[in-house]
């Protein structure tokens, strides 16, 4: 721990940083640029760090131990079990949002 954080926040903000910094520090055009350029490499890289973190996570909290296979399955077990409720909530959340009325008909300012 650093600073009395966990680690996976202290990378994830220390990542913060650096990124900040290097919107405030470097022209904006030239950065849209560099984003265009490189998107689908960045989109890897916040892919890969996430499944690191996520993994560091589930391997300090749940104490996995991946040098056997059996770690391993238990690893991506709860791993999958993370993202199949992910893409359940998302469900849920966009079933809630189609189904409210977004727009009222008795609104006292539509005459």
């Amino acid at each position: 721990m650093v600073f009395g954080l966990p680690t996976w926040l202290t990378v994830s903000l220390v990542l913060l940083a650096v990124l900040v910094f290097l919107l405030r520090t470097t022209n904006q055009v030239y950065l849209i640029s560099l984003l265009k350029q490189n998107l689908f490499y960045m989109i890897m890289l916040a892919i890969f760090i996430f499944f690191a973190i996520s993994l560091t996570y589930i391997h300090t909290h749940y104490e996995m131990d991946f040098t056997t296979l059996d770690g391993i399955k238990g690893a991506l077990k709860i791993y999958f079990s993370w993202l199949s409720n992910i893409a359940r909530n998302i469900g849920k959340v966009t079933g809630y949002a189609a189904q409210l009325d977004w727009i009222r008909v008795d609104n006292s300012t539509i005459k």
